[in-house]
C-alpha cells in the first residue's frame, strides 16, 4: 500500500515563507516506535500518562519482537547445517 506524499508551500509571513517541504506518511512501524519513544520520554519527565500506558508498551514490543523472531527464522531456512 502507498503511503500518501504531498508538498507543503509556507504561505505564512515569516523566516520559512516561501519554503517548499516534502511530507511522505510514516510507516506503521516507524510511527508506532516513535510513539512508544514519545511516551517515554513524557513519562520521564513527569507528564501524567494512563495507568495501562506500560501494559501497552509491551504490548507494541511483544508484537514487534515476535515479527522480528519470526523473520529471523524464515531467513535461516534452506542453510546448511553441515560443513
Amino acid at each position: 500500500m502507498a503511503r500518501k506524499e504531498i508538498f507543503y508551500t509556507v504561505e505564512d509571513k515569516g523566516r520559512d515563507h516561501g519554503k517548499v517541504f516534502y511530507i511522505r506518511e510514516m510507516s506503521a512501524t516507524q510511527a508506532e516506535w516513535w510513539a512508544i519513544r514519545a511516551g517515554l520520554a513524557m513519562a520521564k519527565n513527569g507528564v501524567n500518562l494512563p495507568d495501562n500506558f506500560q501494559i501497552w508498551v509491551w504490548q507494541a514490543w511483544r508484537k514487534s519482537a515476535s515479527k522480528w523472531w519470526l523473520k529471523s527464522l524464515q531467513r535461516m531456512h534452506g542453510l546448511s547445517w553441515t560443513n
